[in-house]
């Protein structure tokens, strides 16, 4: 999935609809209390799955089912919090169950589609999400969603058509720019200024948005313009620490994060170290600030003993601490203890978290370094099935082995 922005967050209060003529065993209406309290739980729901809690908002989405046992929103919904916790048989019952209930409800098509997209049977989420846009062809989140299959068939030229009709339907949303920049970026011809000139858009829809500038320094990095790239970087920084100096009081967590994050990709570790430093003098035992400062160690090769220490403590505060577990786990593959590596990204490809895609491709660099090549080169080429980018990070770390090629519009 994509990182942070889930479109259908823009369903924010779908009707709870009640079975039809086409429901084997048709119940009662609930009561208008009823129906309040499952709508209040849907609500519940579909806010923690937003927020990346499956397990928290299958159980308010098991609430409101029981309250309204016919409603086709919430087996749809079911099945993505199912989906997300890698229970597939489960989530196709659930999504297949809505598509019953409501054949022509668009939300249960497209959650059909999330299902078999995470199981990555991506002809199948075509077909799903195809009768999403076929039901409701002004929601964008359905060809947003439809070009991330087709990219996991390798069908560019089929995404970026699906990512103008996106931006077509939505021009002031920046996501669409930024996905049209991402494939660009990657494609095997000379694509560098039309992937600059989407995430430039991106940037406009949204200039206070540093992950957009972020990733156009990334982009930057990737076509190999390091002093490009760094003054993007450094203008990420400014930006951000003047929002930061207008913000009342201490600023929000997540603004130090990226503060950090852009200090590291500037090369400012020291910098970003002591930062980090002084958030842990302060919580002791937080772990956010553990796990960020074992990541920046991690990212700039320095004090590895250290940065291991802090994973460690971290994850022994947190186990599934999921910053702490990727940082380990890329932390072995700089210390070359590939069998290690191999365990850690194992046990996060078993956990089934939607960085399932780094996971698989972590795991793929330790096998290959273990000597099994074969079974590394299936992970990392189901990884890049699942992200197609995936594998920037570990380039940009220094810790990939032969980086993929470019994608076409075929390939």
């Amino acid at each position: 999935m994509k990182s942070v922005m889930i479109l259908l967050a823009t369903l924010a209060a779908p009707a709870l609809a009640v079975g039809n003529a086409q429901t084997p065993a048709p119940q009662a209406a609930p009561s208008q209390q009823a129906g309040r309290d499952a709508e209040a739980a849907f609500r519940a729901g579909f806010y923690k799955w937003q927020r990346q809690q499956p397990g928290d908002a299958l159980a308010d989405f098991d609430r409101a089912l029981a309250l309204t046992p016919n409603s086709s929103t919430v087996h749809a919904a079911r099945a993505l919090a199912l989906a997300d916790m890698r229970r597939f048989d489960e989530a196709e019952t659930a999504a297949a169950t809505a598509q019953r209930l409501r054949p022509s409800d668009a939300f249960a098509q497209g959650s059909a589609g999330y299902v078999q997209l995470l199981r990555g049977a991506f002809p199948a989420a075509v077909e799903a999400y195809t009768r999403a846009n076929a039901l409701e062809p002004s929601n964008p989140e359905w060809l947003d969603r439809r070009a991330e299959a087709y990219q996991g068939l390798g069908q560019m030229d089929l995404a970026l058509a699906d990512l103008d009709r996106v931006i077509t339907l939505s021009p002031g949303n920046p996501a669409g720019y930024f996905q049209r920049a991402r494939v660009l970026a990657h494609w095997s011809g000379d694509r560098q200024a039309d992937a600059l000139a989407a995430i430039d858009r991106a940037i406009a829809a949204n200039p206070r948005a540093s992950s957009y500038r972020i990733w156009r320094g990334d982009f930057l990095h990737r076509f190999g313009r390091r002093d490009e790239a760094a003054a993007t970087y450094r203008e990420a920084l400014a930006a951000l620490d003047r929002r930061i100096a207008s913000t009342r009081g201490a600023p929000e967590d997540w603004m130090v994060e990226t503060r950090l994050n852009l200090l590291g990709r500037s090369g400012r570790y020291a910098e970003a170290i002591e930062v980090a430093d002084a958030e842990i003098s302060r919580a002791p035992g937080r772990v956010s600030w553990l796990a960020a400062r074992c990541w920046l160690r991690m990212e700039g090769g320095i004090a590895l003993e250290a940065a291991l220490s802090d994973c460690e403590e971290a994850l022994r505060i947190e186990p599934n601490a999921p910053v702490a577990s990727a940082a380990r786990a890329r932390l072995f593959l700089r210390m070359q203890r590939w069998q290690d590596a191999e365990h850690a990204f194992d046990d996060l490809v078993q956990r089934g978290t939607r960085s399932e895609a780094n996971a698989l491709y972590g795991r793929g660099i330790a096998r290959i370094r273990l000597g099994s090549g074969a079974a590394g080169e299936r992970d990392r080429r189901d990884a890049r099935r699942r992200r197609f980018d995936v594998a920037d990070d570990f380039i940009r770390f220094g810790l990939d082995v032969d980086p993929p090629a470019a994608v076409t519009a075929t390939n």
